[in-house]
């Protein structure tokens, strides 16, 4: 079998192999949100606070409603008034929090959780239109002292198409060294 036929053949298998890579990964990625509550009313009007929830998405179909919880492996952290809750902090752990998705699409967050002198948060996937993102509650139990609005962005997930352009240049690398040895032969 000549070069050529070697080339043709590596590309052909690469071609198939990015295919392939590309179809299965929306299946197996570990995904990652971040998320910013801004306050819009009660004593802590105008503050925003932050954290992040992340999940394996290998387990969603894209179908309907969906849920994934702590025994699907989410992992939330969450910074409310200089305290740090996880997903360990919902005060139904471990059946909640819970994501929730709708045809494959994230669709927020259910986390209730309070500290040790009563006061806590929720959030909630009710979405308010007028305010752009997802109803957060604040207070002392058993009162609700304001809400807020939860907005939702994607991290960054590295393309397929990265690891595929890395193979292709380290397969172009060692082509040119085969090429350049024949030559001193």
């Amino acid at each position: 079998m000549n070069l050529y036929q070697k080339l043709a053949i590596a590309t052909v298998n690469a071609a198939l192999s990015f295919t392939i890579l590309k179809a299965n990964s929306a299946l197996a990625a570990n995904v990652t949100y971040d998320f910013t509550v801004d306050l819009t009313s009660g004593s802590l009007t105008g503050q925003q606070y932050s954290g992040f929830v992340s999940y394996d998405d290998s387990t969603l179909t894209g179908i309907g409603l969906e849920t994934l919880g702590v025994r699907k492996g989410i992992s939330i952290s969450f910074n409310f008034l200089d305290e740090t809750y996880d997903e360990t902090s919902d005060l139904d752990f471990p059946s909640y929090p819970l994501l929730e998705f709708q045809d494959g699409s994230f669709s927020g967050l259910t986390f209730l959780a309070l500290n040790q002198s009563g006061f806590g948060f929720q959030f909630s996937t009710q979405h308010l239109s007028e305010l752009g993102g997802d109803l957060f509650l604040y207070g002392k139990v058993p009162t609700v002292d304001g809400r807020g609005v939860t907005k939702y962005s994607l991290r960054s997930v590295p393309e397929p198409s990265l690891t595929l352009s890395l193979a292709f240049m380290g397969f172009g690398l060692l082509l040119k060294k085969k090429l350049a040895s024949k030559k001193k032969k």
